[in-house]
């Protein structure tokens, strides 16, 4: 879902998508801090939040340590490890649920299945649908 303007955090409820592999959300406009339930997705084995406004603290877990430096670049307010950019004397912004989070869920949920069958679509409409030939009899005729 990189390259695609999101705007707002990054929902925490990617959080129990415990089966996800991959998560690119590069190049975005995402704000606010990494969610904490991110680090607990043990199947994840790339990540990349490169680019976007993130900031505060990278969450500090055992799976997080193994993505490289380039997950997190370009978010200027992002420290800790992996960046060599220390966290001193940083407070976390307070996060205040809001019904507003829910529908920014929905809307980046949405938009991502939207773009998925937009894309399924094109594919089966410019290869599954059968090029009709005029047989040589019908050619004739003509």
């Amino acid at each position: 879902m990189s390259h695609n303007s999101l705007t707002g955090p990054i929902p925490s409820q990617l959080g129990r998508l415990k089966q996800m592999e991959a998560l690119d959300l590069s190049s975005n406009e995402l704000s606010g801090v990494i969610p904490q339930e991110l680090p607990s997705l043990d199947f994840l084995g790339m990540l990349n939040l490169s680019y976007n406004r993130l900031e505060g603290k990278i969450p500090e877990s055992l799976h997080f340590s193994l993505f490289a430096n380039s997950s997190f670049l370009g978010n200027d307010a992002l420290c800790g490890p992996p960046l060599s950019k220390g966290c001193s004397n940083m407070t976390l912004p307070n996060v205040i649920p809001s019904e507003k989070k829910s529908v920014d869920v929905m809307l980046f949920l949405f938009s991502g299945i939207g773009f998925g069958l937009g894309f399924a679509i094109a594919i089966v409409g410019a290869w599954g649908i059968p090029i009709r030939r005029r047989s040589p009899a019908r050619q004739r005729a003509l």
